[in-house]
């Protein structure tokens, strides 16, 4: 196996397999078990976090729920276990032999706060911890809605997982964060609800979740719909008391949907009133920045994070189809100039709330609205989205990838071929050319519920081992595919610049 952006690897655009397959669904102590429906970030440009997630074994275990905890090494192309959590080979069983551990779920969130710590909220078991896994349910039975802190050190080795626990009225501030205004005990006593398939994303030094799925307590699918809300969390530490350390607290905050200028289109400038953001679930939301009114030029901009796609789903019936829009939500504080609102969806008072800015969504040929994508940001602004189920009914994964920027790029794709036409708002087609793995795996993003992270050049391990000069590199892991039909667990790269 070729080390990462080593010559033998260094053709831009194709795809290599860079970690390979385990020899069994449930890894062994140096390779993770396969999954999908987990989550992966990168730790100071060079770590790779995956917790958790889900596969359905082969071997006649069932569904297999998974908690623990790898780190990938993009300098030594190697996986570590950190933390505590059981093995895949004991059933997915929480053990909490050294410690606390959030229980095994997917279609959870994890993101990082930008220096030591991971914060994973929600989820779902299916109900496992309630009836052994013999049904698969939904609602309150199985939908979970609690915060954990996963401390990743400077090393990228990890340590211990911390429940967020809601703060006591008396440490509470008396209004709570990002202009929500609501005092004391009631900013203590806010949660959100149980979820599994939101978004999540760390901007303006909050933590922010953004719709979902949700379950009634009928515990079928019947009841199931997809959720509209908007929270934002501020975690501080209790006082330190006899030499012991502080334990982390959570101030949620609820927050209003409105759209820039009350509604209407301020990304495209068109300034006719439109609905603000509508429900959805396995939608892509990543932070970044947004200059409003500058036509998508980089430079400058807001804080604040990018909502993509997703699914419909109401109990009551109606629509669930696929979504194809694009927003960003402006999370600083001089949003709430735009929106004229109070932004304070659970209290009144004390200043406005996020703006949502409708945005471009791709025009390019191919594009198809979707669900269940990996979606990574870029080191120089702006994301990339591979794979997703673009049917709202049977798996139907294309073998595709786009590039959003913002602005106007050229008119070539990621293989340096004209595409005979123009990019729309900044997006641009990745088409990158596979390369057979040991399994005879050509394409690794004909995925749903995988993950992706991009590692900013120059990252891998000496300036000889580049992956491609002026180019950041893309690492995909996990996921589940139709061709061939598998849960995976292997590690691709490909170059992005």
């Amino acid at each position: 196996m070729a080390a990462l952006g080593t010559s033998a690897t260094s053709e831009p655009n194709q795809w290599i397999c860079v970690a390979p397959q385990p020899a069994t669904e449930d890894g062994d102590a140096s390779i993770p078990a396969t999954r999908y429906g987990h989550t992966a970030l990168l730790h100071r440009n060079r770590w790779m976090i995956v917790t958790h997630g889900y596969y359905h074994s082969k071997v006649g275990k069932g569904g297999v729920f998974l908690d623990d905890t790898w780190c990938f090494d993009v300098q030594t192309l190697a996986w570590r276990r950190i933390g505590p959590g059981a093995a895949a080979s004991d059933g997915g069983a929480s053990t909490q032999q050294r410690g606390a551990v959030p229980l095994p779920r997917f279609e959870h969130t994890a993101v990082a706060d930008g220096g030591k710590y991971m914060y994973l909220f929600a989820g779902t078991d299916g109900g496992r911890r309630n009836n052994g896994g013999r049904t698969y349910l939904f609602g309150p039975e199985a939908e979970m809605s609690d915060l954990w802190r996963f401390s990743l050190g400077d090393h990228g080795v990890g340590g211990n997982w911390d429940e967020v626990l809601p703060a006591s009225p008396a440490s509470a501030p008396a209004s709570a964060p990002a202009g929500a205004g609501v005092p004391g005990e009631e900013a203590a006593a806010m949660w959100p609800g149980a979820r599994c398939e939101h978004g999540s994303a760390w901007a303006s030094g909050l933590l922010w979740v953004f719709g979902g799925l949700e379950g009634d307590a009928s515990g079928s699918a019947d009841g199931i719909t997809a959720l509209c809300d908007l929270w934002s969390c501020a975690v501080s530490e209790t006082p330190r008391r006899r030499g012991k350390g502080g334990s982390p607290e959570a101030i949620w905050s609820t927050h209003a949907i409105v759209a820039a200028g009350g509604g209407g289109d301020v990304g495209g400038g068109s300034g006719a009133a439109e609905p603000a953001v509508s429900a959805r679930y396995g939608h892509g939301m990543v932070a970044g920045r947004w200059a409003a009114g500058s036509g998508g030029k980089r430079g400058g901009g807001s804080d604040g994070f990018f909502v993509l796609g997703g699914r419909q789903r109401s109990r009551t019936g109606g629509a669930r189809e696929l979504l194809g829009d694009f927003w960003f939500c402006d999370t600083s504080a001089d949003a709430a100039m735009d929106t004229g609102s109070d932004g304070g969806g659970g209290g009144g008072g004390g200043g406005g709330g996020p703006a949502w800015h409708r945005l471009e969504a791709p025009g390019l040929p191919g594009w198809e609205p979707r669900f269940h994508f990996a979606m990574a940001a870029l080191p120089a602004g702006g994301f990339l989205v591979l794979g997703g189920n673009v049917s709202p009914g049977l798996l139907r994964l294309p073998v595709d990838g786009w590039v959003f920027r913002g602005g106007q790029g050229s008119t070539e794709d990621e293989t340096g071929g004209e595409t005979g036409v123009g990019t729309a708002g900044g997006w641009r087609r990745f088409d990158a050319r596979g390369a057979m793995d040991d399994g005879g795996h050509e394409h690794p993003y004909g995925r749903v519920h995988a993950t992706a992270v991009v590692v900013a050049s120059g990252a891998a391990s000496g300036s000889d081992d580049v992956a491609v000069e002026g180019a950041s590199t893309v690492l995909l892991f996990g996921g589940e595919s139709t061709r061939p039909y598998m849960y995976h667990s292997s590690v691709w790269r490909v170059s992005v610049d």
